[in-house]
């Protein structure tokens, strides 16, 4: 009765822990690693990061996991910024602001809702590497807020942010 009782508790036991380690994997994605956004300008505004004025950018970011085929960048607490929802996604150029990274990969296709663009057209990205990729829009691909300020985002690549 006592080995039933044992081998019962071992069950429970080995049955919260499987459980427990598959939400834990699921639940928490792998921070990505060295990610710069620099604003550069638009082609009616040589000078970045002034307020309420149209921004193309470029970004950087080194991943953890691989097989990603999408990004994502979300201005979280933006202010008043807006994204503008047409984008033009291209790596044409985006050495030039990070000469050691590797250009997004894919037929890029990017658009924005909300305070999020989304990059969608990648095509599956390696473990431990740097991309980088320039989003930009005749009148800008963001806005920028009319309150100066540090403003956050979140990029995220497949499951890692």
């Amino acid at each position: 009765m006592k080995k039933i009782k044992n081998l019962q508790i071992f069950l429970v036991i080995a049955a919260l822990l499987v459980v427990s380690g598959s939400v834990v994997q699921k639940a928490f994605a792998a921070p990505l690693t060295k990610t710069t956004i620099l604003e550069t300008g638009n082609s009616s505004q040589a000078n970045p990061m002034i307020v309420n004025t149209a921004q193309q950018f470029a970004i950087s970011f080194r991943t953890v996991g691989s097989g990603a085929t999408s990004v994502s960048i979300n201005f979280n607490s933006f202010g008043d910024g807006v994204v503008n929802a047409a984008q033009l996604a291209t790596s044409t150029g985006c050495t030039t602001y990070f000469p050691s990274a590797t250009i997004l990969p894919g037929t890029l296709s990017a658009s924005g809702t909300g305070n999020t663009i989304t990059i969608t057209g990648v095509t599956s990205l390696n473990a431990t590497t740097e991309y980088c990729v320039l989003l930009n829009h005749a009148s800008g691909a963001v806005t920028n807020p009319t309150t100066p300020g540090v403003y956050k985002a979140l990029v995220t690549a497949g499951s890692d942010s």
